[in-house]
């Protein structure tokens, strides 16, 4: 219910694979390209490419969850600016204030200084946030349910600025600074499940011992949705 077919069968990033799934599965065919002439007198199709750009598009149909949950963080798919604008339109609307299409650039900043790709950023803030829904999220600018214990998740959830697209640059540093670089784990299933040198994980289950392994199985299910709405491209 969250996918615009039509915008992903019309999409130059779409592979031909893709387009045929969707065609037979729902029946939405790629809008016809009108051909026109620039005023070099070259011929072109009308809507964007990725030719001659130096962008790199890669086949959505090898990122299944588990590649998406295993890979290293920073060797996951880099979305664009514009990719992340659409996802959180898309995936957030019901945020209101607390994620809104104007912090893409906040987040884009955030994959760009820390090497780890939005699709975790925002997978991780989905799942934890409930969409961008939960009282931390709307009172502590705290998306990602980051230093939040069960026994008090309120307080101990750490501020992060209101705007959601710094917040997103706080996060990323704190995520990568302790998790990627301090303790050694660099892929979802590592952060998740503690597999880790530290034997540290992300979320635990109410008795704050024991890890909520299926953590990173929801992260990275998220993450494969956000793949399904664009063929993601490297940047």
């Amino acid at each position: 219910p969250y996918i615009d077919y039509q915008q992903l069968a019309d999409s130059d990033y779409t592979s031909d694979r893709i387009k045929k799934f969707i065609e037979e599965a729902t029946g939405v065919t790629p809008t016809a390209k009108t051909s026109t002439t620039n005023e070099t007198g070259t011929s072109s199709a009308s809507g964007s490419s990725s030719a001659g750009t130096g962008t790199q598009t890669t086949d959505l149909s090898t990122w299944t969850a588990d590649k998406l949950e295993k890979t290293d963080l920073t060797q996951l798919p880099k979305l664009s600016e514009e990719q992340i604008s659409t996802l959180i339109n898309k995936f957030f609307s019901g945020s209101g204030s607390v994620m809104k299409a104007s912090d893409a650039a906040g987040i884009y900043q955030a994959q760009s200084q820390s090497g780890i790709s939005a699709l975790a950023l925002l997978g991780i803030g989905a799942l934890e946030s409930g969409w961008g829904t939960s009282d931390i999220a709307n009172k502590t600018g705290n998306l990602w349910g980051w230093g939040a214990t069960n026994s008090n998740p309120m307080g101990d959830a750490k501020r992060f600025s209101s705007n959601a697209g710094q917040a997103a640059v706080e996060y990323s540093n704190d995520l990568k600074s302790l998790y990627y670089d301090k303790r050694g784990a660099k892929s979802i299933y590592a952060i998740g499940t503690g597999d880790n040198p530290s034997g540290k994980g992300y979320a635990y289950l109410d008795d704050e011992t024991t890890i909520n392994t299926q953590w990173p199985k929801d992260v990275a299910n998220i993450m494969q949705q956000f793949t399904l709405l664009h063929n993601i491209c490297y940047v």
